[in-house]
């Protein structure tokens, strides 16, 4: 597996986080939700996901290294 770290010069994410509190890795289990992290050849993970469902984040991570695959996470840096 290899990790990448992503920084953007400029870069904006809307995300619904109390959606986020609900996601379980059941829904990612299911073979039709599976079938798109096999096909994928990049992951990306959002730092607010590590909190809210480690348990899918390691579903895909131990993906990602059994098939030697690409995982990524965003790393933010503010201007001065």
């Amino acid at each position: 597996m290899q990790q990448n770290n992503m920084s953007f010069e400029t870069m904006s994410l809307v995300a619904n986080l109390a959606a986020a509190n609900c996601y379980k890795s059941e829904h990612l289990k299911r073979p039709e939700n599976w079938a798109l992290v096999e096909k994928a050849k990049y992951y990306y993970i959002a730092g607010f996901f590590l909190t809210l469902s480690p348990d899918s984040i390691q579903l895909v991570a131990e993906h990602a290294v059994a098939n030697n695959k690409n995982l990524g996470r965003a790393t933010m840096q503010t201007r001065q």
